[in-house]
């Protein structure tokens, strides 16, 4: 269930034009929930159809344009918004047109964070083994009197 705030923000961005670059395990949801919410959505990708195969079958049915194969970010600077893969180098030239032409740049985590009512706390990859993880949960915890639920994700 969305809070109000979420929902207005994701009304906001009905009838956007976003790219999101790089078809694969993080973006096809990503892909999903911004058709869901009126989103005109471009996938974008190096690869071509044939290396896309499982992808594109799960995105059947869905209202998106793809671009694949040579020249697969030549457009992004006519987007309202571009989702970068965490796979993808941001300091590509194409990417950085895009920048200096005014589009916003993003990525699936960033979506989430932006969305989510909870407070969300970030624990550098050296400090985030176990047992110094829970050690900074649970101090983060007592400062802010709440309780905090560590999930291993590495």
């Amino acid at each position: 269930m969305l809070t109000d705030a979420q929902t207005g923000s994701l009304k906001g961005m009905e009838g956007k034009r976003a790219a999101i670059v790089g078809i694969g395990v993080t973006n096809v949801p990503l892909i999903r929930f911004l058709a869901a919410h009126g989103v005109q959505i471009t996938a974008c990708d190096q690869k071509q159809e044939d290396s896309l195969i499982s992808e594109l079958r799960a995105l059947a049915g869905l209202d998106v344009r793809y671009l694949l194969g040579p020249g697969y970010l030549d457009a992004l600077p006519s987007f309202d918004i571009v989702y970068l893969s965490p796979g993808v180098n941001p300091g590509q030239p194409e990417i950085e047109a895009a920048r200096r032409a005014g589009v916003a740049i993003s990525s699936e985590i960033d979506l989430v964070l932006r969305l989510s009512a909870a407070p969300t706390v970030g624990i550098p990859a050296v400090q985030a083994r176990p047992p110094r993880l829970r050690s900074r949960a649970s101090s983060f915890a007592k400062m802010r009197g709440a309780i905090t639920r560590v999930a291993r994700c590495w």
